[in-house]
This record gives structure tokens, C-alpha cells and sequence, in this order.
């Protein structure tokens, strides 16, 4: 019995998140974001790529280490009137996304912003960032600040204006 025990410590005392290899960048996707506000959305690994799509009033990110996606960021232009309605649109209702108001929702793991684009579009959409990560050890608060930084950076890009009628 005793042996088991230690044992049994010994296991639980090595850690479940294995150790960052690679260095956090500080820009995603062509936006600028600091290492340290992504850093807890992302997991151990060596090395860490980035998959784009930018297509005509979007912009999809995808995020790997070594090989597995890890997390998605982007920046879209929409009809929806609400982060919340434009968020279940980009991500579905399983992201149990909650609204503390009309520009952001939120979960533990994904969120949506309103981008704080300079000037109102003449098309009426607005756009909007998200944040999902699926790996990491961050909260609720530390996809908050990634998605609201993110949506800082989105609103100095071209995404508020292009293709504007």
C-alpha cells in the first residue's frame, strides 16, 4: 500500500501541460497583438504555424502547434445586430456563448467582439472579431482580453472599410 502511494504521488506531481518550445508571436493573422496576451490560450509544443483565409469581408486565422489546431481567430463582416447573434452565426450554439451586452460575448473557451471601426459602414454591416480557443490554460478573462485586443487591431485594418457600397 505504501508503494502505491508513492507512486500514485509521484505521477500526479509531473504537469499535463507540456513546456512552450516556440516563441509567441506578436502579430496574428496581420494584426499586431501581444505575446502576452495570447500566450494563455495557447499550448506546450515546439512549433507554432498560422493558416489564413482572407477573402472579401473576412478574415480566418488558424493557429497550430505542431500540426493540431489550437486556436482561431478572425475578423468578419455581418448583418447581425448583436456580438451575441453574430457569434452563434460564426460559431453555432454550442459555444454556450452568454451576452453581458451588445458588443460582447462571451464563454470559458470563445468570444466575439464589436470592432470599433472608425467610421460607420455605408453597407450597414458590422464587423466583428472572434476568438476560439480550444487549447491552453486560459479563462474566460484571458479570451476577453484576447478577443477585445484583437478587435482593437481589426479596427486600424482595412476590414472596417473594403468593400464598402
Amino acid at each position: 500500500m505504501l508503494s502505491f502511494g508513492l507512486i500514485t504521488t509521484a505521477c500526479s506531481s509531473n504537469s499535463d501541460e507540456a513546456e512552450k518550445e516556440y516563441t509567441v508571436p506578436s502579430a496574428w493573422c496581420g494584426y499586431r497583438v501581444p505575446a502576452k496576451t495570447m500566450e494563455p490560450l495557447l499550448p506546450g509544443g515546439k512549433k507554432i504555424t498560422t493558416k489564413t483565409d482572407d477573402a472579401q469581408g473576412l478574415l480566418r486565422c488558424d493557429v497550430l502547434v505542431d500540426g493540431e489546431k489550437v486556436l482561431y481567430l478572425g475578423a468578419e463582416r455581418r448583418a447581425a445586430s448583436t456580438a451575441l447573434s453574430a457569434g452563434n452565426a460564426m460559431l453555432g450554439p454550442v459555444s454556450k456563448l452568454t451576452a453581458s451586452d451588445d458588443h460582447y460575448a462571451g464563454s470559458d473557451k470563445a468570444a466575439v467582439q464589436l470592432v470599433p471601426c472608425p467610421v460607420e459602414r455605408k453597407d450597414g454591416q458590422e464587423v466583428f472579431a472572434i476568438v476560439n480557443a480550444w487549447e491552453g490554460s486560459g479563462d474566460e478573462a484571458d479570451v476577453k482580453k484576447a478577443v477585445t485586443t484583437y478587435a482593437r487591431a481589426a479596427a486600424d485594418s482595412t476590414i472596417c472599410t473594403e468593400f464598402d457600397s
